[in-house]
């Protein structure tokens, strides 16, 4: 039997510790809003040290808390990152679950609850990994570094941004790195290569003031702001397609405000309008799209204003050999765990492998959750513990490959 079979073989023999892990992580609520992982990062430290990796929790504000692990290499090689952010987005209305969602509880082969997919089951998945790498006597020639990372549903200021800012994820000691966002679909492995941009904006339109009884003779600013966003939402804008991306999208009122004057016309309305941008989409481009929507409808009383905010440049693979052999080292690892060859798939959802490739890191998204099935951000969330395992084996295949094994 080869060492990557002793090692197959522990991981499977762990699946039920796996389990344990993972509902200990969901029981420790790390809701972001309001933003406090502190709970779950120090219980995820504690678990890393009894299984004999060396851990420390990183607190870049209080409250926001990282869990940082390392299952110690000889220093001849460079480290493998797995990266996996360890907030959540709130529960929500609790009437809306089936099941409480910070119990962890195990129904026909999947756990549910709040962080099940998105994303605390991929981290257990790595911990998981190195305890078995440990236990098998594999002595691995690089580090292998697990980051349970803060606030990536806010913007990962307390989180992977902290951690590169502070020397925790640099090219200089990372030659490769996964981020365990969902990446399974129909019930198959797939990989995320690249990441949407985003253009955010705000539109302002301005009303004319009248009295209730007679509002014709004022604007209201609401009804001039529906047309707009209802144009906006029919929208299809230019672009090249790309494989790694989906096409563009586009979210109008996520959030939006009303003013009135005097009487009740509403004399200022004010939406948010987002577009997922793909590789040769501007803000200028993006801008001037929308600035022709709204000349089109003809509507002389349109007085609107369009500020832009948040602008993200779409983030592809980085240019470069590694990235390549990454990809290989990714699809050798899935047809080992699983059988099969691992194909690219153009999933949307933001991550945190932005950070990571501007750092200089070649990373790829993959991990164990049904992006399109596992209620992610909604009731009832859920991840398969088949594919739990799965996952462990393949983050210990890339470290073995990624690492290499001292012999």
């Amino acid at each position: 039997m080869s060492f990557k079979e002793d090692f197959m073989g522990k991981v499977d023999s762990l699946s039920d510790e796996l389990v344990v892990l993972l509902r200990g992580m969901i029981q420790r609520s790390s809701e972001n809003p309001p933003g406090n992982e502190s709970d779950v990062a120090n219980f995820m430290v504690s678990r890393m040290r009894d299984f004999g990796l060396d851990a420390e929790p990183v607190e870049s504000k209080k409250n926001r808390v990282n869990a940082v692990g390392v299952l110690k290499g000889t220093g001849e090689k460079k480290a493998f990152l797995y990266n996996g952010h360890i907030d959540t987005v709130p529960a929500g209305d609790r009437e809306l679950w089936s099941v409480d969602p910070y119990e962890g509880v195990v129904r026909d082969g999947k756990m549910y609850g709040r962080g099940t997919g998105d994303m605390k089951g991929a981290s257990a998945c790595a911990i998981i990994a190195a305890r078995a790498l440990k236990e098998t006597g594999i002595q691995l020639k690089g580090d292998f570094l697990i980051h349970g990372v803060a606030d990536e549903e806010a913007g990962a200021k307390y989180g992977t941004r902290y951690l590169i800012e502070k020397g925790y994820a640099s090219n200089e000691k990372i030659s490769m790195a996964v981020c365990g966002e969902g990446s399974v679909k129909d019930d198959k492995i797939h990989v995320q290569l690249g990441l949407n941009g985003s253009q955010s904006m705000r539109i302002i339109v301005k009303g004319k003031s009248a009295h209730g009884s007679r509002p014709y003779e004022g604007v209201n600013a609401v009804a001039k702001i529906s047309k707009i966003l209802l144009a906006l939402h029919e929208h299809r804008f230019s672009f090249t397609p790309h494989p790694l991306f989906q096409d563009p999208y586009s979210i109008v009122g996520s959030s939006f405000k009303v003013e009135r004057g005097g009487s009740s016309i509403p004399i200022l309305a004010e939406s948010t309008y987002n577009v997922g941008t793909l590789p040769g989409m501007t803000k200028e481009s993006v801008l001037e799209e929308v600035n022709k929507v709204i000349e089109d409808l003809k509507d002389p009383e349109i007085n609107v204003k369009i500020i832009t905010e948040r602008d993200v440049e779409p983030s592809v693979p980085l240019n470069t050999a590694e990235s390549e052999k990454l990809l290989k080292i990714a699809d050798n690892a899935v047809r080992t765990a699983v059988g099969y060859k691992l194909e690219p798939y153009p999933f949307v959802s933001g991550n945190d492998t932005r950070w990571l490739r501007k750092a200089g890191i070649p990373t790829i998204v993959m991990g164990p959750a049904d992006i399109y099935k596992y209620g992610g951000h909604r009731p009832n969330e859920w991840v398969s513990i088949d594919r739990l395992v799965d996952f462990a084996k393949i983050y210990g295949l890339m470290a073995i490959e990624i690492c290499g094994v001292q012999r």
